[in-house]
């Protein structure tokens, strides 16, 4: 009874001795709860602020996906019961995508990728989703072949990455790109079946000379390899200073849009020297800009020759090689237009030539006038000095640079003395001789003039017996051969 009685009381009285304990408690649980509400309410204003800055973002990323000129969507997985991707949801589309496939945003948003695209299994672009979205590896694949209904098969230049569970995937229609590149690769294949194939060679050089291709055919030509020549200067085979700098003029006028044509002589890679003609023009680019020059050339030795034949024909007589009536006239004009140098001009006549022919034949005949020419040849004294067959047995000689007329004179006696000798022929050996006559160029003279006075010279010697020389001065009035 007793601790009945007393609990009570002890318990009023413990209530009272510890209530400041318990009121703190209190205070600091209201005090804790308040805090509480407080951060949470700062939380909850942070999210906010949070929410909205992701909204603003999110609004700038919609806008800038909406205003790509590429195709762009966002493509959620959809996995089967082992996790396994087996389709996509269109989950976002700009209005670019929505236009290249052809279904609106609408529509297309939500819908599955081989519901759209049923081929996308067998073509391979699931599969590329899938890894993406597996690994996280993005992907950078150019002109993927793409069909795409009655517009046929597509090529498309792909990106795409994981952007958390999703993948965003974003592509560029490169089908006539695609096309350009594969007609330009057939045109540089077709280029390049025929300069391998081709006799002729095949340059390329860029703008400052310097060889970037050439052909294989440059070995059958010239013996040298392509990597012979490949990184070296064209001008480094020329075979003269003087044909470098010609080339070197004319490549400029290539690098300036136009064709060019030069004939000039290079060095095979044994030291033989061969004619070459060089087509030359602008090497042009894509996009119409000049890069350098492309070139052919061949060799044309033969041509050349033939040329040279046909020129000296042109100039020459054919039997005796010396030169004919034309060129030697045309010569003497050019030479005689010099001052302070006195030229000569001595007409030789063979005398009593057609007693040969009738005596001996005409081949024996052409054999002397074969070797007069020669012996003319052969006395002559310097490079600008001329021997000519004026027709039938009339020959004339040139002389560049006399000291005076008795100069003149003793070449002529020389002459005359050489041609005396016997000439072997099939019909014997047959002696001729000459009668010449021996005369200087005035100044301001023309060249028939000239050639006039030496052939009244040459009358008067004739006139006195033949078989002499005879010089202007002591020429009378001309008589009769």
């Amino acid at each position: 009874m007793l601790t009945t009685h007393l609990f009570p009381a002890a318990v009023i009285v413990l209530g009272a001795a510890d209530w400041w304990p318990l009121a703190v408690i209190v205070a600091t649980a209201f005090g804790l709860i308040a805090y509480l509400a407080v951060r949470y309410a700062s939380v909850l204003q942070q999210l906010g602020r949070a929410t909205a800055a992701w909204e603003v973002e999110r609004g700038r990323l919609n806008a800038m996906l909406e205003s790509l000129f590429d195709p762009h969507v966002v493509m959620q997985p959809v996995r089967d019961q082992t996790g396994r991707i087996v389709d996509f949801l269109f989950e976002n589309t700009n209005p670019a995508a929505c236009g290249w496939i052809g279904i609106d945003r609408e529509h297309l948003t939500g819908s599955r990728l081989l519901g759209v695209y049923p081929t996308a299994d067998s073509m391979g672009l699931l599969k590329i989703l899938a890894d993406i979205a597996d690994t996280g590896r993005a992907a950078a694949i150019d002109a993927f072949l793409f069909p795409l209904g009655a517009a046929g098969h597509r090529r498309i230049d792909i990106r795409a990455v994981r952007d958390g569970a999703r993948v965003s995937f974003t592509w560029r229609d490169v089908t006539d790109r695609d096309a350009v590149s594969k007609k330009l690769a057939a045109s540089e294949e077709q280029f390049r079946l025929l300069a391998e194939n081709s006799s002729d060679v095949v340059v390329r050089v860029d703008h400052d000379g310097t060889i970037i291709w050439v052909s294989p055919s440059v070995t059958p030509v010239l013996g040298w390899s392509q990597d012979d020549w490949i990184n070296h200067r064209a001008t480094d085979f020329f075979n003269s200073s003087a044909d470098r700098e010609r080339f070197l003029h004319e490549q400029q006028k290539a690098l300036l849009g136009q064709s060019i044509l030069v004939r000039t002589q290079m060095q095979s890679k044994g030291g033989d020297i061969h004619w070459v003609e060089i087509h030359a023009g602008p090497y042009r680019t894509e996009e119409g800009t000049t890069d350098g020059i492309a070139a052919s050339f061949r060799l044309v030795d033969a041509e050349v020759s033939s040329q040279r034949i046909l020129e000296r024909r042109a100039r020459t007589d054919e039997l005796t090689g010396l030169l004919n009536r034309k060129e030697a006239i045309d010569r003497i004009e050019t030479l005689t237009q010099h001052d302070g140098r006195t030229d000569a001009v001595l007409w030789c006549d063979i005398d009593r030539f057609k007693v040969v022919n009738d005596t001996y034949g005409h081949a024996a005949g052409d054999a002397v006038l074969e070797a007069l020419a020669d012996r003319i040849g052969a006395c002559l004294r310097s490079p600008n000095d001329l021997g000519a067959r004026l027709g039938g047995d009339e020959l004339m000689v040139f002389l560049c640079g006399v000291r005076d007329l008795q100069d003149a004179v003793n070449f002529a006696e020389m002459l005359r003395r050489t041609a005396a000798e016997p000439i072997p022929t099939a019909a014997g050996p047959i002696s001729v001789t000459l009668s010449i006559g021996v005369t200087l160029a005035r100044p301001d003279e023309s060249t028939d003039a000239l050639i006039a006075r030496a052939d009244d010279a040459m009358y008067q010697a004739k006139n006195r017996g033949r078989n002499q020389v005879v010089a202007l001065e002591e020429a009378a009035a001309a008589g009769e051969r």
